[in-house]
């Protein structure tokens, strides 16, 4: 059923499928995120994002809060670290959606369970499904295509702030400028054609 309220949400907007003749132009971007969670309810989660435009890049590095509540909004259960890598990507595309907005791009990521839920749209988990569900309507919305790449744990470049937040290093010293970013509470119990909405007007 939460599959047919999908199609019917993006249905009654009457999207059109535009097939381009020419190469068009449009802006890219590269990013990659992480998460940790050392112990239940005390996770902590970064993502990093270059956007690439002409022949120059703006860098960002951000930050998740991530209070006890969010935890409640899943289903109970200690083992919470694909909720927490997948989350990284709501929080981005609420964080900058007008820099989202009609951008190509691709997202480095190194846990297997928040990629398929990306990849397939959906999930065994109800949690990731939701994730995922939000994730696909707000890049309809959006107009963007990311690519999600699996990349392992020790290649991954945003481990280092999600694990060590301010304190890392590594963000600091490639002169990625730093931000804080809140869980998207409203979003979880919004209808999914409400979803579309907002993020059409973000």
């Amino acid at each position: 059923m939460q599959c047919f309220q999908i199609l019917q949400s993006v249905l009654k907007l009457q999207p059109r499928r535009q097939f381009p003749v020419l190469c068009l132009p449009h802006k890219r971007f590269c990013a990659a995120f992480d998460a940790a969670l050392e112990s239940p309810g005390q996770g902590t989660g970064g993502f990093l994002i270059v956007w690439f435009q002409n022949h120059t890049e703006k860098r960002e590095a951000f930050l998740a809060d991530i209070p006890p509540a969010v935890y409640h909004v899943w289903t109970p259960g200690d083992k919470k670290i694909a909720q927490l890598e997948l989350s990284q990507v709501l929080f981005a595309l609420v964080a900058r959606p007008s820099e989202f907005r009609g951008r190509r791009g691709i997202w480095c990521i190194d846990n297997i369970a928040a990629l398929m839920a990306l990849i397939r749209g959906r999930s065994d988990s109800p949690d990731l499904e939701k994730m995922a569900n939000l994730i696909h309507l707000a890049c309809f919305a959006l107009r963007t295509w990311i690519y999600w790449e699996y990349i392992p744990s020790k290649s991954n470049l945003a481990d280092a702030i999600s694990r060590l937040g301010m304190a890392d290093p590594w963000h600091a010293a490639h002169q990625f400028k730093l931000f804080r970013v809140s869980f998207p509470f409203f979003l979880w119990k919004l209808p999914f054609s409400a979803v579309i909405l907002v993020f059409e007007m973000l």
